[in-house]
């Protein structure tokens, strides 16, 4: 299992081969079992104690607690309504221009991501003012077994978009007469929503790996729902599910997609820096300086974007040629911590965008309150009006 599917499946039973060591031993038919429940009977191998951690559970579910409850909240706090207020404004500025339709689709890729990725934990973040148990909970399993999860595959949406407008804007910078005609805004929405669906329909194959199941505890007296590898689907194309999680999500496309914002980023960044240079000297140059603080604007969004997801990348470059750096198996707390790590940082990525947007985009700034004002004049004309209204209901 790798670092894609496992950041929101943190512990998952293997049911598909239950003479494997790192699988539950598990039958049906108990009498205390509720009616559809396996029977936990040994559990030979507890991957949690595995002398060869390189670090403890306990601090692994720190971890994934302090995430769960506390950061992964306050970023979804600062990021819905910030990602909310960017495609206000982009929208606002007109999606016939291909750099506001693409930013708004980054902006709505965050929202989604960000709402799905809490919203997975909500059970956790409950549990802490209930002082309930919860592993998963009603709202996780609900989520699993309707597959609303796919929604998650909204990072590499996002991921998409973020090279996408890097590539953009490198192309802008060097060809900026041609650039307005190149591509028009119809047929970048047009990519952009192929795109997704491929990325989502790609990303849908992954969690039928995944299904929920009721386990009975004869020792606690216990029934939990657990997150098992015992769909039918991954049965019948393990080795399809398997490449396209440990590989194709969890390396490929990570690495494509920061491979084409470094290469594009670090272009534009040389570029912009002769133009700024040509500007001091003559003022025949054709880049204007909104153009010139648009382009500072997106090197500084995708230079954060290689740091929020580098480390992705280079852990699911680990998961696949160590075997033993996954769930279940010796390194089970260092995986569990590192995907708690990466999805922070994640997380971090969606949600910080509308702070560069505003400290480095002139005209982002302009629309910003503009549309602000819009608001205010067009509530103190409603008050007005009412006012006016009762006035004359009065005389």
């Amino acid at each position: 299992m790798s670092v894609t599917a496992s950041t929101i499946l943190p512990d998952v039973i293997n049911t598909s081969s239950p003479m494997d060591a790192n699988s539950s031993s598990s039958e049906l038919g108990h009498p205390a079992a509720p009616a559809g429940c396996l029977l936990l009977l040994t559990q030979d191998f507890v991957p949690w104690d595995n002398p060869h951690n390189l670090i403890g559970m306990e601090f692994a579910r720190l971890v994934s607690r302090a995430k769960a409850c506390y950061i992964l909240p306050v970023l979804f706090l600062v990021g819905f309504p910030t990602n909310c207020i960017n495609m206000a404004v982009f929208y606002r500025q007109g999606l016939k221009e291909r750099v506001s339709l693409c930013l708004f689709a980054l902006s709505f890729a965050d929202l989604v991501y960000g709402f799905i990725s809490t919203l997975l934990y909500g059970d956790q973040f409950i549990a802490q003012f209930t002082g309930a148990q919860v592993r998963f909970g009603p709202l996780f399993t609900f989520i699993i077994r309707h597959r609303l999860n796919v929604l998650y595959g909204f990072a590499w949406a996002s991921m998409f978009m973020s090279a996408v407008i890097a590539s953009d804007r490198c192309f802008c910078i060097l060809y900026p007469f041609r650039s307005k005609s190149f591509l028009s805004a119809r047929a970048t929405a047009a990519i952009i929503v192929t795109a997704f669906v491929v990325i989502l329909g790609g990303y849908v194959i992954v969690l039928f790996r995944y299904d929920t199941i009721c386990v009975y505890n004869p020792i606690t007296n216990a029934t939990t729902i657990e997150v098992s590898q015992t769909s039918e689907f991954y049965r019948e194309n393990k080795e399809l599910v398997n490449q396209m999680d440990n590989v194709v999500y969890g390396v490929v496309t990570v690495g494509i997609f920061i491979s084409v914002v470094t290469v594009a980023t670090t272009i534009t960044a040389v570029k912009l820096r002769q133009v700024a240079t040509w500007r001091e000297g003559t003022s025949s140059c054709t880049t204007s300086a909104r153009e010139v603080a648009l382009t500072r604007m997106l090197v500084s969004a995708s230079v954060l974007f290689v740091v929020c997801y580098s480390p992705k990348f280079l852990f699911g470059f680990v998961c696949v040629f160590i075997p033993e750096m996954n769930a279940g198996r010796k390194f089970h707390n260092t995986f569990l911590m590192c995907t708690s790590l990466i999805e922070i940082m994640s997380a971090i990525n969606s949600s910080v965008n509308f702070f560069i947007y505003y400290r480095l985009g002139s005209r982002y700034r302009e629309v910003f309150w503009e549309m602000f004002r819009r608001e205010k004049k067009s509530a103190n004309s409603l008050i007005k009006s009412n006012m006016d209204t009762t006035n004359s209901a009065v005389d």
